[in-house]
């Protein structure tokens, strides 16, 4: 009888430095836990078993490492406080989706061939929502990553152009077909509220592919 067939991997011995870490974790800056779990990464450790040991969601290992992205002026705000780590990752995550524009045009053309027209189009809706500041600064964090996650779930149906196509229409038509019905509210909180199920309709028509909406609004 084979006594070790359900004996698992420990993976690699434990160190001093993870001990350390560990001890530690509450009170390390963000890019220095950032930069010891690199270590410990190139050590052999794997995302799962230091979340294991240091009590953590693999998901904040991955969202730590992923910091290392960050230039030198962003890690020091992000150090300060001047930069959250929601808009930090999101900086992160839009430079890949630009790095990934060219094979991205290269690889889908006809859904590609568009985006300098979609991303003008854009512009001109934003300004003519008068959103400044803070307020438009709220907007886009919506468009990112809103509560309802509808830049990263399906096509809800009441973001739907009912009975329309888009075939043939510009942009901007998109845009102006897609608006919600009713008048567009002048207080801000409501109207960031309408503009973001606004851009939920006419998004998805335009830009089928999530990762091309996250370039678009990156961009």
């Amino acid at each position: 009888m084979n006594h070790h067939k359900n004996v698992k991997d420990p993976g690699p011995a434990p160190c001093p430095e993870l001990a350390e870490l560990g001890a530690s974790w509450a009170e390390l800056p963000i890019m220095e836990r950032a930069d010891r779990l690199r270590v410990l990464m190139d050590r052999g450790y794997s995302r799962r078993a230091l979340a294991r040991a240091l009590g953590c969601s693999e998901a904040l290992v991955r969202q730590l490492l992923e910091m290392e992205d960050l230039n030198e002026e962003e890690k020091q705000a992000l150090q300060k406080g001047s930069l959250s780590v929601r808009r930090a990752l999101h900086r992160v995550k839009g430079r890949e989706n630009l790095e990934r524009l060219p094979q991205l045009k290269e690889a889908e053309p006809e859904s590609t061939v568009q985006i300098e027209p979609i991303v003008g189009a854009f512009k001109i809706w934003i300004e003519g929502l008068q959103l400044y500041g803070v307020q438009l600064k709220n907007l886009f964090d919506e468009l990112r990553c809103g509560p309802a996650g509808l830049l990263h779930n399906g096509l809800p149906p009441e973001a739907l152009i009912c009975g329309q196509t888009i075939l043939g229409m510009t942009p901007a038509q998109v845009i102006a077909a897609s608006r919600p019905p009713g008048v567009i509210p002048v207080y801000a909180p409501y109207l960031i509220n309408f503009a973001y199920v606004w851009h939920a309709r006419w998004s998805r028509q335009l830009m089928p592919d999530p990762e091309l909406r996250q370039t678009v609004l990156a961009l």
